[in-house]
């Protein structure tokens, strides 16, 4: 007894000191603003998109990167009273391109003009962060004036497109080959402290750096003809030196591509959002949105998707088999229709279900008809629990535990042909292609 009354002393004493000498070292809290891209994805970044160390978009060009941050900024402008949303472009301002269609943007979005700068700038990486830091002390300074703290986001378009003072001060290329990484890791670190005390919040966008391929000029190309992405999700900077320096990293990949006469009227594609880094909830998962070209990702979209397709994680751990999935998929098709189902999450057992609609008509069914728009948000909610908390997060909920990760080995059935197996029930998995 006496030594738990010894340490609780002392604990208080560590307590004490640390706050009275280094109590301006703790950093304030840090809030948290829904994305605005779907219920599921906030679920995946551990409720939204973090203030005080930056979040990081990366993906290969034209895959939606401006389009999501131009998105986000409506939803951090609608989420907070007190916000202001800075624009800082150097891609299109280094581009030479019209910005007149980035005021159309604005309004397609909704975005509250009074609330959203948007500045175009020839600029280097040393002033990017000298700039955000002047921002930064004026916000200071009114907060004081007014008693009141202001939510600010900075978006930073793109850090693939900014030069360091250097590069343009040296004849010769070979002096400053891998030093914009190293200076990307030098800001980040010179500046984090300001990121973190002022509770700002900071998007930046990179793109995948691909490698550079001469082709045939009279061969057909295709998408990707400026280079090869292949599989790798690395940064045009540097991806490792951005690890320490970020609270939340977004790979963003384009999968299927959607046309307007689909059932879903999206005309657009489906991005692949891999949590590459994520200080909030458990990394390296991915999931699935719906974005449109003009309009963004369609959060409602989006949910119908995920509620009607298994993630690729789901695919890897049941072997493609819905059967063994920790909550079923909430859409379901019945003839040519389909209905959104909610289940008992312990025996799996349909207790509601909708009325039969297409997808061509589930837009207008959403929006208009209450009863199908309560079922529709109770079967996203259920299945953002069991099938991510649950299933993927490995928390135990309402008494139902994470299911049990299935063992699965490969074994060659002829030569050259290889097949998965589960090791406990003999069943077939996944078939050689």
């Amino acid at each position: 007894m006496s030594t738990s009354i010894s340490s609780a002393k002392l604990t208080t004493a560590f307590e004490q000191l640390i706050n009275r000498d280094y109590g301006q070292c703790i950093a304030p809290p840090p809030y948290v603003t829904p994305s605005g891209f779907g219920r599921h994805i906030d679920v995946f970044l551990g409720g939204g998109f973090t203030s005080s160390l930056p979040i990081l978009f990366t993906s290969t060009p034209e895959s939606g990167k401006s389009t999501a941050a131009f998105q986000f900024a409506a939803n951090f402008i609608k989420t907070h009273e007190n916000a202001v949303v800075v624009y800082l472009d150097v891609e299109n301002a280094a581009a030479a391109i019209d910005q007149s269609n980035i005021m159309s943007r604005i309004d397609t979005f909704g975005i509250d003009r009074t609330k959203f700068l948007y500045k175009p700038l020839v600029t280097t990486l040393e002033q990017v962060f000298e700039l955000i830091q002047s921002l930064v002390e004026i916000k200071k300074k009114l907060e004081e004036h007014a008693k009141a703290e202001y939510q600010v986001l900075f978006i930073w378009d793109s850090l693939a497109s900014t030069s360091i003072s250097k590069e343009t001060q040296v004849d010769d290329p070979n002096s400053v080959i891998g030093l914009k990484a190293r200076m990307i890791t030098h800001l980040l670190a010179k500046y984090k402290a300001m990121f973190l005390m002022n509770k700002v919040t900071t998007l930046i966008i990179d793109q995948v750096r691909a490698n550079i391929q001469i082709q045939n000029p009279y061969a057909p190309r295709d998408e990707k003809g400026v280079g090869s992405f292949g599989a790798s999700h690395k940064a045009a900077t540097n991806v490792n030196s951005l690890q320490h320096s970020i609270a939340q990293w977004l790979f963003l990949s384009k999968k299927e591509i959607l046309h307007p006469g689909d059932g879903l009227g999206v005309d657009g594609w489906v991005l692949e959002l891999f949590t590459e880094k994520n200080k909030l909830a458990p990394s390296n998962y991915t999931a699935q949105v719906v974005l449109d070209k003009k309009f963004g990702i369609d959060p409602i979209i989006s949910e119908y998707w995920f509620m009607s397709n298994m993630s690729k994680w789901e695919i890897k751990n049941t072997g493609k088999n819905e059967s063994k999935l920790n909550y079923p998929l909430a859409v379901v098709t019945e003839g040519r229709s389909k209905v959104v189902c909610i289940y008992d999450p312990k025996t799996k057992a349909v207790v509601k279900k909708s009325e039969k609609f297409t997808e061509k008509n589930f837009y207008e069914k959403y929006y208009k008809d209450k009863e199908f728009k309560n079922i529709f948000d109770t079967a996203v909610d259920l299945s953002v629990t069991y099938r991510i908390k649950v299933g993927y997060f490995r928390e135990t909920i309402n008494g139902i535990q994470p299911p049990e990760e299935q063992t699965i080995k490969t074994i060659e059935i002829e030569e050259g042909n290889m097949v998965s197996v589960d090791s406990e029930t003999g069943e077939i998995l996944e078939f050689p292609e």
